[in-house]
């Protein structure tokens, strides 16, 4: 008698809350699982991890500061990318990183999952492409011609991440890539990228820039080119060109100055 009491005064909005749980449940197990399965398997078992930095040329392109500038509030670093250009990173020292240039095409790089399978040794999935005896075609092909394969593994991995849809194509995009195949880059601090201050060529402060923000850059630029015996380092404002209806830069002063 006492149950069958309890179970009567279970509260209602906890019995709907139970349902709609367990139909939530339901739905995922019917048409989420496939989807949600394979996009925990990809990065376990087809490609590591990867990072990017980005750059662009579009420096006259209002939209260009007004999204990736904070609504032009930013300043753009311009940087010398044809000599040393190179990073310290963790414990890596000036390392030479390629810039790769971003193709803006509809197109999408496909792969066969079975033929993605590159961050698990082949010893230890063999077996997965036997049907009783008899080895799976697809394995035997890659096994063949195992240089060809990982050259076209990691190919289409580049690709796939210097790609974006033609409606980008204004920026003018570049990028440095970093895969963490050796699983050495999980913390943020591990990715962050150190620059050598000779390869900053200049800066432009956005329109509107804080005056404040301004006299702090300043400062710090101004050290900086001290300490590294850097004459005539251009500091320049953006403006709009209401002709052109473009962003240009003019030259605002150059550095160092006497304090």
């Amino acid at each position: 008698m006492f149950l069958q009491q309890a179970k009567l005064i279970i509260p209602k909005n906890l019995q709907d809350a139970t349902e709609k749980l367990a139909i939530q449940k339901r739905t995922f197990v019917q048409y989420e699982y496939p989807c949600a399965y394979i996009q925990k398997l990809q990065p376990k078992l087809c490609f590591a991890n990867w990072y990017f930095t980005c750059f662009n040329t579009a420096i006259q392109n209002p939209a260009t500061w007004a999204y990736y500038a904070d609504s032009h509030k930013g300043v753009g670093l311009i940087f010398d990318t044809e000599t040393d250009f190179c990073f310290d990173f963790k414990e890596h020292k000036n390392v030479k990183l390629d810039l790769t240039q971003v193709a803006y095409d509809k197109t999408t790089i496909s792969r066969n999952f079975f033929e993605s399978i590159g961050e698990v040794a082949g010893s230890e999935i063999s077996h997965w492409f036997y049907i009783d005896k008899e080895v799976s075609a697809v394995w035997n092909e890659v096994q063949k011609n195992a240089n060809a394969w990982h050259n076209q593994y990691l190919d289409d991995q580049k690709s796939s991440l210097s790609r974006k849809g033609e409606f980008w194509k204004h920026e003018e995009e570049y990028r440095i890539l970093l895969s963490d195949m050796e699983k050495e880059l999980t913390e943020n601090s591990d990715r962050k990228l150190h620059y050598k201050f000779n390869i900053l060529k200049g800066i432009v402060f956005g329109i509107r820039t804080p005056f404040e923000d301004k006299k702090k850059i300043v400062d710090i630029l101004n050290r900086k080119c001290k300490e590294n015996n850097r004459k005539d380092f251009p500091v320049y404002q953006a403006q709009y060109d209401k002709s052109g209806n473009y962003i240009e830069k003019v030259l605002f002063m150059t550095l160092p100055y006497d304090e």
